[in-house]
C-alpha cells in the first residue's frame, strides 16, 4: 500500500472509477494497460511489483479472484487499486498519483473494495510499511483497522512490513459513516465513455420495461445522439424510485400514426393512452430499449436526497447527468449503483 500525502489538485473533486475484471484482462484493454503502468511505476520502492502484476494480478482478474480499480480525473489516470476476494479479503495495492495525494482518493478506493466483498468475506486484510502506518494510522483506524503486527514478508526495501486486519462488519460500518461526506465533497461516477441519462417513466410502464413486455418508449422529443447510452429509469409518483438501467438501442422518428402502426406491440399501452400523450404532435420518437438491468432493490429518490443532503427533482421527461450538468443527480446515480451490491441495502436502513 502506497503513501498518501502531498498536493491537492484543483480538479480532484471530479473523480470517476473504472472497475476492471475478467473481460478487461482477457481482451488486454487500454484500461488494463493503464493499470499495469501505474502499478509498475512503484518498482523503485517495491522491486518486482511488475512481476507480481503479471503473475498474480492478471491471472486473478481472469479467474475472478481479483478486481482492479482505476481512478480518473477527466481522462487523466490518477490512482489504482487491487482487491483480492475471498473469505479473508485483501486490499493488495493502493496507488495515488503524486499531485492527487492528500485528497480522499484512498477513502474512495476503500469504499469500492469494501462494497465489492459484502456477503463474500468475513474480514479484510492488508500489509503496509511501518513508516506509512506511523504517518497515516489515523486514516486506517478510521476504517476499523486498529491492530497491527509484524508481517512475515517485507515488500519495500529498508522498511518493516506490518499486517492489519479487521472484521468486514467494522470496515463496512466505517464506510457507511464516510460515504455521505465523500459524496458531498466529490463528484464521483462510474467510468464510462457515455453519460448517464435519467428518464422518468410512469410506474406501470416502468414495471413493463423491467419485465420485458415493453421495449419501446415514446417521447415527443428525443435525439438520436443518445443511441448506445445508458439510461436510468425513474418511476414517478407515487413510487418515486430508481428501478433499473437500460441501453438506448435505437431512435425512430415519424408521424404518431406511423409510429403506432410500426411499434404498437412494443409500446405496451392502449391507443387511447398513446393518443392522449402525443396530442397534436406531428412527429414523435420511438426509443428502442435493450439490455434491461433491474435494480434488485429499487432506490427511493427521497432516500438518496436524504443521504446526500440535496434536493433531487426528477425530470419531466429525461435529462443528462454529468459533472457539469445535474451534478447532484450524478452523485445520486453513483450512490444508487453502489446500493445494488450484495447486502448494501443495510446502508439504506441507516437513513
Amino acid at each position: 500500500m502506497t503513501r498518501n500525502s502531498g498536493k491537492h489538485d484543483e480538479n480532484s473533486n471530479q473523480i470517476q472509477i473504472a472497475e476492471l475484471d475478467h473481460d478487461n484482462a482477457k481482451s488486454s484493454s487500454n484500461l488494463l494497460r493503464t493499470l499495469g503502468e501505474l502499478i509498475s511505476s512503484n518498482d523503485p520502492q517495491y522491486p518486482g511489483i511488475d512481476i507480481w502484476y503479471r503473475r498474480k494480478v492478471i491471472p486473478g482478474l481472469i479467474s475472478g479472484e481479483r478486481k482492479g480499480y482505476l481512478a480518473f480525473s477527466g481522462k487523466k489516470p490518477i490512482g489504482a487499486a487491487i482487491l483480492k476476494r475471498g473469505k479473508s479479503a485483501k486490499f493488495c495495492h493502493v496507488r495515488v498519483a503524486d499531485d492527487y495525494q492528500g485528497t480522499d482518493l484512498g477513502k474512495i478506493f476503500f469504499l469500492h473494495m469494501t462494497m465489492d466483498v459484502l456477503g463474500q468475506s468475513e474480514k479484510i486484510h492488508f500489509t503496509l510499511p511501518e513508516s506509512l502506518w506511523a504517518e497515516k494510522c489515523g486514516f486506517f483506524r478510521s476504517f476499523g483497522f486498529s491492530d497491527v503486527a509484524k508481517a512475515s514478508h517485507s515488500y519495500r526495501n529498508g522498511d518493516t512490513e506490518l499486517s492489519c486486519d479487521a472484521p468486514l462488519s467494522a470496515v463496512f460500518s466505517a464506510v457507511v459513516k464516510t460515504l455521505p461526506k465523500l459524496l458531498k465533497k466529490y463528484l464521483l461516477g462510474n467510468y464510462s465513455a457515455n453519460s448517464d441519462l435519467l428518464m422518468s417513466v410512469r410506474p406501470k410502464f416502468a414495471e413493463r420495461i423491467i419485465d420485458g413486455s415493453k421495449s419501446v418508449e415514446v417521447r415527443k422529443r428525443f435525439s438520436d445522439k443518445w443511441v448506445g447510452h445508458d439510461a436510468v429509469l425513474c418511476a414517478t409518483k407515487p413510487l418515486s424510485s430508481l428501478v433499473g438501467r437500460t441501453t438506448i438501442r435505437s431512435v425512430t422518428k415519424g408521424h404518431p400514426d406511423n409510429i403506432w402502426v410500426r411499434f404498437q406491440s412494443q409500446i405496451a399501452c392502449s391507443r387511447k393512452e398513446f393518443d392522449l400523450y402525443v396530442g397534436d404532435a406531428s412527429e414523435v420518437a420511438a426509443i428502442g430499449l435493450g439490455d434491461i438491468r433491474p435494480y434488485e432493490t429499487p432506490v427511493q429518490v427521497g432516500q438518496l436526497a436524504q443521504i446526500l443532503c440535496r434536493r433531487l427533482l426528477a425530470p419531466q421527461s429525461y435529462f443528462e447527468a454529468t459533472f457539469e450538468r445535474n451534478s447532484d443527480w450524478k452523485r445520486a446515480l453513483y450512490l444508487a449503483n453502489l446500493l445494488q451490491r450484495q447486502d448494501a441495502k443495510t446502508l439504506l436502513a441507516k437513513f
